[in-house]
């Protein structure tokens, strides 16, 4: 598979490359300061206002979730599509991907480990993450 070239936007000719939007750029807040002039902190996903005006509100989640939850359809169709198009179909992969993963949440990974040495070193570190643990409640 081969992946998207890096460097400059490749634009259509009637768009300037600066004009065109950028699609991995965070939304703006779109609330204003007593100054009058808008907030510079990224919006939350899916939503218009960081979470300081109002993002962290239950009913501004929730109004955001929708949203997102209404572009799922869209991303399993570029999904759908990307299964037929043979060149550079990653970027529009991982756009579909995340918000799939912002929706419904992303994978879950797990890691065993086998530790193995010096076994009063073990014990001690065991202790120490005890003690820790009591100390916290």
């Amino acid at each position: 598979m081969k992946h998207a070239p890096r460097g400059p936007i490749k634009a259509r000719p009637e768009a300037h490359p600066i004009e065109l939007p950028n699609p991995m750029k965070a939304v703006q807040c779109k609330a204003t300061n007593r100054q009058g002039r808008r907030c510079g902190k990224p919006a939350i996903r899916g939503g218009v206002v960081c979470r300081l005006h109002g993002g962290a509100a239950p009913q501004v989640k929730l109004a955001a979730m929708a949203r997102l939850k209404a572009m799922q359809p869209k991303a399993l169709d570029t999904l759908e599509a990307l299964m037929d198009r043979d060149e550079f179909p990653t970027v529009q992969l991982q756009a579909s991907k995340a918000v799939i993963d912002w929706t419904e949440g992303k994978a879950k990974e797990s890691v065993q480990m086998e530790v193995s040495g010096d076994e009063a070193l073990i014990a001690a570190l065991l202790q120490g993450r005890k003690r820790a643990a009591e100390a916290r409640g």
